[in-house]
């Protein structure tokens, strides 16, 4: 069994991101599945197509994207994407959306098919501040996200998949970060034997 972690290049002036700082410290192996790690692009054209390259070429049974939610406070396994890009800063191509559809004829919104509730309970019972989050916002994440979900329905690559938002290091430390991470990514196993 092989699960696809991504995280994403830093963005908006930052040195870092702590998604990948974080993706990138997994063990090569969880719950007995092959963990494999990219960074994604914080790009709203790059972003989809580099996610089905990596699909196509690693073909994991499950893909877990990892992005930065600097305004919050903790961890968030994210439910639901929207069919809608706009944000208050350019992404790293210099591109701004005010409010484009991602796909013109596409639902509103999709459903995460991971277990939100209980991969966040996971966490809260590690003694890591974690919440299911309803909307994975309207930047690159969301974006990325839309397209693996969108994806995953039409039975193109993995079975499942999903996303998690993680805060900065000043709100919950790296490691408690980590080990976050692992737990979800326990969960997605268990969920796919």
């Amino acid at each position: 069994m092989k699960i696809l972690v991504t995280g994403f290049e830093p963005f908006g002036g930052d040195r870092k991101n702590v998604s990948w700082e974080a993706v990138r410290r997994l063990p090569s192996f969880i719950e007995g599945a092959e963990i494999i790690i990219a960074c994604l692009p914080v790009s709203y054209d790059r972003v989809e197509p580099e996610l089905w390259e990596l699909a196509e070429r690693f073909s994991p049974d499950a893909v877990l994207c990892v992005g930065l939610a600097g305004n919050r406070d903790c961890l968030t396994p994210e439910q639901t994407a929207v069919n809608l890009m706009a944000s208050k800063i350019p992404d790293n191509d210099a591109v701004q959306y005010g409010g484009k559809k991602i796909r013109p004829s596409g639902p509103e919104h999709r459903s995460s098919p991971l277990p939100v509730a209980e991969i966040a309970q996971a966490m809260a019972s590690a003694g890591i501040a974690a919440r299911v989050s309803q909307s994975a916002g309207t930047f690159v994440c969301n974006r990325v996200m839309y397209g693996l979900l969108e994806g995953i329905a039409a039975g193109k690559g993995p079975k499942t998949g999903g996303f998690l938002h993680v805060p900065r290091e000043e709100a919950v430390p790296l490691e408690k970060i980590c080990r976050g991470l692992e737990i979800e990514i326990r969960e997605i196993v268990r969920g796919l034997k």
